[in-house]
C-alpha cells in the first residue's frame, strides 16, 4: 500500500485502540493517525496530563507494543481535542502539553488541533492557537488546525486568517466540512498554501451528509490532487470515516466503515494515477 494514505483510529473510536491496529492492519495499512480524545478512545488526555511522565512512558509502552503486535510501522500523526466545551485554558492547555509529550515519545512529527467555537473572538481564538503553538514547537511538532464545521476556521477566508496571526500553523484539510458546514460546498482552494496534512472522507451537500460512501457524495478529490500537486505537497492524507457517525450512499453499496475506508483508498490512490501524481 501506498505509504502517503494513512487510516485514523476514528474508524474504530467506540472500540479499543487494540480493535483499531487490528482493523487497520486488516486492511493492509501500515500506517495510522492516531486520535486521542477525551469522549471517546483508549487515551484520554485528562488521564495523560494527570498521570504525569510515568504515564505517557505507559501509554507511548502500549502504543508501540499494539503496533508491534499488529505489523503497524509508524504512528505518523496525531489528532486531538483537549476534552469538554468550556474547558478552561489552563487546563487545556495542560492536556495539550501532555498530548504533544506523547507524540514526541511515539516520534509523530504532526499533531492536528481544533479551534475554537464559532461566534469566538477572533483575538481569543488566535491567543490560544498560539499558546498550544508554542508547545508544539518547543517540542519540535508541527501544528495543524483542521477545517471542522461549526468552529471558527469553518469558512476558508477564517482559515487563512488564523494561519496568517499565529506563525508557522498549518492546516489539516478536511473537505467534507467544507461541503457540510456554513461554506456549503463553495470553492475553498485558497486555504492550499497552509495546507500541510489532508483528511479523506467524501461528502453530500445536500441532503447534507457528513460521510457519504466513498465516491458518491461532492468532494472532487482530483481537484484537491491536482492542487495540492502544484503546490509540492508532501505530507499524509488520512482516511478518516468514524465509526460513530452513519454512512450514507446508495443501496448496494457498502457502507459498513472498514469497507469505506478501503474504498476512500482504492479511489484516491487511482485518481492520483489517473492525474499523473503517483
Amino acid at each position: 500500500m501506498p505509504n502517503h494514505v494513512i487510516v485514523s483510529t476514528l474508524g474504530w473510536g467506540g472500540k479499543t485502540l487494540d480493535a483499531a491496529m487490528a482493523g487497520i492492519a486488516a486492511l493492509d495499512m501500515s500506517q495510522v493517525e492516531l486520535a486521542v480524545f477525551q469522549a471517546y478512545g483508549d487515551i484520554r488526555p485528562k488521564a495523560l496530563a494527570d498521570g504525569g511522565a510515568a504515564e505517557i512512558a505507559s501509554t507511548a509502552s502500549c502504543v508501540r507494543e499494539l503496533m508491534a503486535e499488529h505489523g503497524i510501522k509508524q504512528v505518523s500523526t496525531m489528532y486531538t481535542g483537549a476534552g469538554d466545551v468550556g474547558l478552561p485554558l489552563t487546563e487545556e492547555l495542560r492536556r495539550m502539553t501532555a498530548v504533544a509529550d506523547l507524540a514526541v515519545s511515539l516520534g509523530v512529527p504532526l499533531v492536528t488541533v481544533l479551534g475554537s467555537a464559532t461566534g469566538t473572538k477572533f483575538s481569543v481564538a488566535v491567543d490560544r492557537l498560539r499558546a498550544i503553538r508554542e508547545i508544539h514547537a518547543a517540542r519540535g511538532l508541527s501544528t495543524c488546525m483542521k477545517t471542522h464545521r461549526g468552529l471558527i476556521g469553518e469558512m476558508p477566508g477564517d482559515s487563512v486568517r488564523l494561519c496568517e496571526a499565529v506563525p508557522d500553523l498549518g492546516l489539516t484539510l478536511e473537505a467534507s466540512h467544507f461541503m457540510v458546514g456554513a461554506n456549503q460546498g463553495e470553492p475553498f482552494w485558497q486555504v492550499i498554501p497552509h495546507v500541510r496534512h489532508v483528511t479523506l472522507r467524501d461528502a453530500r451537500i445536500i441532503p447534507v451528509a457528513l460521510q457519504m460512501a466513498p465516491g458518491y457524495g461532492d468532494v472532487d478529490f482530483g481537484q484537491i490532487i491536482s492542487r495540492l500537486h502544484e503546490r509540492g505537497y508532501e505530507g499524509k492524507f488520512a482516511v478518516e470515516y468514524v465509526d460513530l457517525r452513519p454512512v450514507d450512499g446508495p443501496e448496494g453499496v457498502a457502507k459498513d466503515i472498514p469497507s469505506c475506508i478501503a474504498a476512500m483508498r482504492n479511489l484516491f490512490v487511482s485518481l492520483e494515477k489517473e492525474l499523473g501524481v503517483r
